[in-house]
């Protein structure tokens, strides 16, 4: 693979320095940015290459399907030079596609959004476990992004991180069902004093299950574990950065993959709306979270009312993020006098363009 060229990485990072600056203060904006572009336009090179200088969090959502190996086939003589290949590049991240994309988590956004709470802040646990062996001569940005890059570490940590999500989960429960029985202890109580003193009205309306439901008090419950875990989660980042506090970015390749309906839920909330909402708890931190696809449908990304609030800011998006530099091949710029019309023909050189030509 060539070397990156060019300073883009640097430039998205300026930009999302900027939005953070602009949104921490007051909360007005959201702590996400969306990347859309064609295949080939070298939207995970550049948030591949960020993360050498930016502590990073990557996630690739790509259906797994989708990397069975096969061959490229074409009819026309000029493209002798195709060979087959194994799948497309990055490659996905099976275990986490699985439980975020492929998993029945709950009915609507607030239960599938409690899980996702539960497994970033297994994530931020694990990750926090393992920032003491890493190769210390190094920023941490560049040290952490060297482990997440060697298969074998980043399958482990994302296998270890699904399989044990569970427990934080549970504790979730527990805790409604703490905050459930201390309700009706206290609706029991307000009950008692009505019957013994009809002329007293309680000091409040108890809360009922037609207007508490158990997933408000598990996604309030969630929201809450969950910005005190990234709290944390940045305290620690902070004293290994400088200056701080750092800057720390999750990246969700594919996103699109995210578009899936809830069947369930009233007004057709999807998974992605899940994760912003969970996401949407980090935005006390310097956390910010980038979505990066192929698919031009734009309204996913921003969906009506009707379709439900994806988070508190949705009225406050960040703009799209356009700045990419795809054509920025070694081989450029072009001697066209060097080249044939066959010679411009040739999936070897069409690639330097991207995958769009």
């Amino acid at each position: 693979m060539f070397p990156f060229q060019g300073d883009a990485h640097l430039k998205l990072r300026d930009t999302i320095v900027h939005m953070n600056k602009e949104r921490t203060p007051t909360q007005a904006y959201a702590n996400m940015m969306t990347i859309i572009q064609s295949s080939g336009t070298g939207k995970s090179r550049l948030v591949d290459k960020l993360a050498e200088v930016v502590f990073t969090l990557p996630f690739n959502l790509r259906d797994p399907k989708e990397n069975e190996c096969r061959f490229l086939q074409c009819s026309c003589a000029h493209h002798s030079d195709i060979q087959p290949i194994a799948g497309a590049f990055p490659l996905p991240d099976t275990e986490v596609y699985e439980l975020l994309v492929g998993s029945t988590l709950g009915d609507t956004k607030y239960d599938v959004g409690a899980r996702y709470c539960a497994f970033l802040i297994t994530l931020f646990e694990k990750a926090q476990s393992i920032l003491p062996s890493l190769e210390k001569s190094k920023p941490v940005a560049q040290s952490w992004r060297d482990y997440v890059v060697d298969l074998p570490n980043r399958r482990k940590l994302y296998t270890d991180v699904v399989a044990s999500y569970g427990l934080i989960f549970e504790e979730f429960e527990k805790e409604v069902a703490r905050r459930e029985q201390v309700e009706s202890v206290s609706h029991a109580s307000s009950q008692l004093v009505t019957a013994l003193y009809p002329a007293q009205k309680p000091s409040r309306t108890p809360a009922t299950s037609a207007t508490r439901m158990v997933p408000t008090v598990l996604s309030i419950v969630a929201a809450e574990r969950m910005t005190t875990a990234a709290k944390e989660f940045q305290r620690k980042i902070d004293t290994l950065s400088s200056p701080a506090p750092a800057l720390i970015i999750l990246y969700f390749d594919e996103s699109h993959s995210l578009h899936k309906v809830l069947p369930r839920d009233l007004k057709g909330a999807t998974r992605y709306a899940a994760l912003c909402w969970a996401l949407d708890t980090l935005r006390s931190t310097q956390m910010f979270t980038l979505f990066l696809s192929t698919n031009s449908n734009l309204s996913a990304y921003a969906p009506p009312r009707t379709r439900g609030r994806i988070s508190a800011l949705e009225d406050n998006v960040q703009p799209l993020y356009t700045a990419l530099s795809f054509d920025c091949h070694p081989g450029f710029p072009v001697n066209a006098a060097a080249l044939s019309l066959k010679d411009t023909s040739k999936i070897s050189f069409l690639c330097r363009f991207g995958r769009p030509l």
